[in-house]
This record gives C-alpha cells, sequence and structure tokens, in this order.
C-alpha cells in the first residue's frame, strides 16, 4: 500500500477521448475504529464510512470504540468504457477490477435466484437441480424502483427519528391541512 497517493486532485484530468462528465469523483470520509485490550494492545479494528449524521461513528464510539484515523477517501464513477479504461489503462487491473465487479453481480444474482420462490407456490423453489447461465442474468439492467415523494417524505421523517405512529401523525395532519389525501397533494416527482 505504500505505492498509493495521499492526494489528488479534487477532478479527473480526462483525455480528449473521453467525455469530462463520463468519470467523476466524490469524497468520502472515512474513520478507522479500535478496542484495546488492559495491555494497549489493539485487539480489534473496523472501518465505517461517513453517514448521514455519523450515526455508524456514534454507535461505535457508545460502544466503547475509540477512533484510530480519519482519511477523505476520492472515490470515482465511470459512465463509459472509454472513462473506465482512462481511470485503468493497466489491462491487467482494468481485467482485475471488472472481474471483481463481476463476481459480486453473478453472486448477487445467483442468491437471488437460490431464494426465489415458485411463481404461484411461496413454499416451493423457482429453480432445484437445475444448471443455470447467469449470461442473462449478467446482461439484465437491475429494476430500482424509484420511491414515491410520499415515501421520500416517510423516509425523511423516519430518519429525523420519528417513530412509525408520529409519522402517521404528522402525514395526517399535512392531509387534512391541505383538504386532500396526502398521496395528491404531493409533486408527481421531486
Amino acid at each position: 500500500m505504500g505505492d498509493i497517493a495521499v492526494s489528488t486532485p479534487e477532478t479527473v484530468a480526462a483525455s480528449a477521448v473521453i467525455d469530462s462528465s463520463d468519470l467523476t469523483t466524490d469524497k468520502t470520509t472515512y474513520r478507522a475504529y479500535v478496542k484495546y485490550n488492559d495491555k494497549g494492545e489493539i485487539i480489534d479494528i473496523v472501518a465505517k464510512a461517513e453517514v448521514k449524521d455519523q450515526l455508524n461513528w456514534k454507535k461505535l464510539e457508545a460502544d466503547g470504540w475509540q477512533q484510530w484515523n480519519e482519511n477523505v477517501m476520492i472515490r470515482y464513477t465511470v459512465k463509459s468504457l472509454a472513462a473506465a479504461q482512462h481511470l485503468v489503462p493497466d489491462e491487467g487491473q482494468f481485467v482485475y477490477v471488472f472481474q471483481t465487479g463481476l463476481n459480486y453481480l453473478q453472486t448477487s444474482k445467483a442468491n437471488a435466484m437460490a431464494v426465489e420462490p415458485k411463481e404461484g407456490s411461496e413454499n416451493e423453489p423457482a429453480f432445484n437441480q437445475d444448471e443455470i447461465d447467469l449470461r442473462e442474468a449478467i446482461n439484465t439492467a437491475p429494476s430500482k424502483r424509484s420511491l414515491t415523494p410520499l415515501e421520500k417524505l416517510q423516509r425523511l421523517l423516519a430518519g429525523l427519528g420519528l417513530d412509525e405512529d408520529a409519522t402517521n401523525v404528522l402525514l395526517a395532519q399535512a392531509a387534512k391541512k391541505r383538504g386532500k389525501p396526502l398521496q395528491e397533494a404531493l409533486p408527481e416527482t421531486a
């Protein structure tokens, strides 16, 4: 790990062959936390990324973990093959990065298929004693459903620490004030 650069420009210099919007960065703060034994030796270590309100970090600290370090990591998002090849120009490393992502995707698809029930029968598996080629599965885009405005509001209220009952009271009050059900009062897109 001694070859890792400890400072990197915020923007990635794009070559003339890629659109700069195809290769973007974001910064995420990570902290490592440790637990010590009675002799002052580290007995456990864990790293956690920053999340909203530092909930990961606060929980660790409340459980007696001590902060060991904090670093800002610059992470990359690619939106084209050219951008990916610009980011990882070495062919061997590029194949390794691709294979790592492919392994993750195949494992995810295989796990989903393993627990899928047979259509019309929740007590039988959809697949059993089958040999399944994952090529089609890895070439199928994930179906990520967008949250409705009401779901976004419910998630926001839950993030503020409100329980389901308090959330429902607030939503009912908002609907009453608007004179129509909240689902109708919220815009279609947020």
